[in-house]
């Protein structure tokens, strides 16, 4: 899987509505601390069944690419590209809901 991570700003997502999680680097979230968590845990779940060696993400400009292992460790430690792949993973829990996302990263969707 290929996918491409575009950086919106504070500003873009401060027009948003529901909770609110500020980072450490003051991008805001609307995910709930609970489904903050539940995600990290199955990114978690989905690095230790995955290939070691496998590629998952290409950063856009094709300069890194991240295995199942460094997208949990950048989710994780709150990192910008960590940043903006929980915001695409976000975007799946508003549209499809938390559980659908989750099976998807755990056992039952791998």
């Amino acid at each position: 899987m290929t996918v491409e991570l575009y950086i919106t700003t504070s500003e873009e997502n401060a027009s948003h509505s529901g909770r609110r999680d500020y980072s450490k680097e003051g991008n805001i979230s609307l995910l709930t601390d609970e489904e903050r968590i539940q995600i990290i845990e199955a990114l978690q779940q989905w690095a230790k069944q995955a290939p070691k060696d496998e590629l998952s993400i290409e950063l856009v400009g094709g300069d890194r690419f991240l295995t199942p292992s460094q997208v949990y460790i950048e989710v994780e430690g709150n990192t910008p590209d960590g940043q903006a792949i929980l915001r695409i993973l976000e975007h799946g829990v508003r549209e499809e809901g938390l559980q659908q996302i989750v099976s998807r990263l755990t056992a039952e969707g791998v």
